[in-house]
């Protein structure tokens, strides 16, 4: 009677196991990697947002503070541009190239939303001659969801706070996030 020698290497049974192990796994490590992907991907988006938010409203407030006056409207050419909840107009002293107020002349500074995208805040400086800033239009945000301004009296001429509440929506890989904020600012030159 012959005796069988044991072979030394893996059954078939034993590497089926393994890969059903290595495959088990492969999807668990899978599903949390993509799951964290997700959370990061969701938090960059609510950072993204909330930071836009917060640059936007200060720029506003910073521009309230240095104006003297908020104007009830103000035309330049062909465009005329009026204060309401959700257009601002302000009149700011101008500043020569040393930084001292030119007595009797006055900057423009307004807020509003484009008429062609209603998610673009604008903001446009229009210069006095001789006023060291520069005439200029800049895009203060492309994800405007709602703008407000309010103001602490009747005639937003005789006003001396302007409350600003904004909205800024994005949307990354099908999920869409929202942040709101306010702020209240003073007229420092009033």
């Amino acid at each position: 009677m012959k005796i069988l020698e044991s072979q030394k290497g893996i059954t078939l049974i034993e590497v089926v196991i393994a890969a059903g192990l290595i495959g088990f796994l492969g999807i668990i490590l899978g599903d949390i990697l993509i799951n964290h992907q997700s959370l990061f991907n969701e938090e960059n988006l609510n950072m993204e947002i909330i930071s836009e938010n917060k640059r936007v409203l200060k720029d506003i407030s910073n521009s309230v503070r240095n104006a003297s006056d908020v104007l009830v409207s103000y035309t330049i050419g062909a465009d005329t541009y009026q204060t309401n909840d959700q257009s601002l107009v302000l009149k700011i002293p101008s500043v020569d190239n040393n930084g001292n107020t030119i007595f009797g002349s006055y900057d423009h500074i307004v807020f509003f939303i484009d008429a062609l995208n209603s998610h673009k805040l604008i903001k446009k400086t229009l210069v006095a001659t001789g006023s060291s800033r520069q005439n200029s239009e800049i895009s203060q945000t492309l994800s405007l969801s709602d703008l407000k301004f309010e103001f602490n009296t009747p005639l937003v001429e005789d006003s001396t706070l302007i409350k600003t509440e904004l909205e800024i929506q994005k949307s990354s890989f099908g999920k869409t996030k929202a942040f709101r904020d306010q702020i209240e600012s003073n007229l420092r030159n009033d």
